[in-house]
């Protein structure tokens, strides 16, 4: 009862204004790497004045990091996100997602999964590279731009041979984990091979997603970063999704007001959810500061 309660408490608030973006990357307990709660996502989303979010919780095969079991019970969140949805009427869109790990040997596993199970969305992305997860070890003792080919490498062969996901999630995430001086996979020796990513999203009608949660974290940009994100216009990319990677309810939304901003003087008007493997776009609106 707590949480809808709650909602009572706010939707006075939210209905006074125009409700303005969708979160398409988040994660619940659900999640190997994250204990937020259901009542706690949806209150921090009603909070924010989005109008909906696609839980998008991860699932990995064989993911080289033990300490982490990235699957999850599908029908059983499905059912949980019906009865909140159910509940929440029409003051929030939920939706269910999944951001699937993307490995070059585990495309077959990924096609039979999404095959056997119905999701709103599917984010494909890059979480490991050469059998390691992302940390600073990786680096450890090697050139840090043949790391940063070899990741961008693994998405191009993602997107070029597997076809069934709708975002590309976080293109840079490996920034993260940097040691040393290049902070932004944007290089100069790179650029083809970035190129050549954003094309194939582009070809394939897929979008790109728009990910914040690298300002909240130590790299201060979204990631893909503010060139990237110029270039993929430049060559004519304009699907795009927000996405805030939250771990934990408090960022749920985080930093979609700053990041909108930033879109439209790129160019971009509109962002898009997914509903049914569907995009669906709305404006991306001007938000004034009090």
């Amino acid at each position: 009862m707590g949480i809808f309660l709650t909602i009572v408490q706010i939707r006075s608030v939210t209905l006074r204004s125009h409700k303005n973006m969708f979160d398409c990357h988040l994660h619940s307990y659900f999640s190997g790497d994250s204990n937020a709660k259901f009542e706690d996502i949806i209150k921090a989303a009603l909070q924010n004045n989005l109008f909906g979010l696609v839980f998008t919780d991860h699932y990995e095969f064989e993911f080289p990091n033990p300490k982490y079991d990235f699957s999850f019970d599908v029908l059983k969140r499905a059912d949980l996100i019906k009865e909140f949805q159910e509940k929440l009427s029409k003051d929030l869109i939920l939706l269910c997602g999944v951001e699937l790990g993307l490995q070059s040997k585990k495309l077959l596993e990924a096609e039979s999964f999404l095959l056997e199970n119905n999701f709103d969305c599917v984010i494909a992305s890059v979480h490991s590279i050469d059998n390691q997860d992302f940390k600073p070890g990786l680096f450890e003792g090697k050139n840090q731009l043949d790391i940063f080919k070899k990741y961008l490498e693994e998405i191009l062969f993602g997107v070029t041979n597997f076809k069934n996901y709708d975002i590309v999630g976080h293109i840079g995430y490996i920034c993260r984990y940097v040691p040393q001086k290049y902070n932004t996979v944007f290089q100069d020796e790179l650029a083809p091979l970035l190129d050549q990513i954003l094309i194939q999203i582009i070809n394939n009608k897929k979008a790109l997603e728009v990910n914040t949660s690298g300002i909240r974290q130590n790299l201060g940009f979204t990631l893909p970063d503010y060139t990237i994100l110029k270039r993929y216009f430049e060559l004519g990319g304009r699907i795009i999704t927000l996405g805030s990677d939250a771990h934990l309810a408090e960022h749920v939304g985080s930093k979609f007001k700053d990041v909108s901003k930033i879109l439209k003087h790129i160019g971009f008007t509109e962002a898009v959810y997914f509903k049914d493997r569907k995009p669906i776009s709305y404006p991306l609106i001007e938000i004034k500061k009090n």
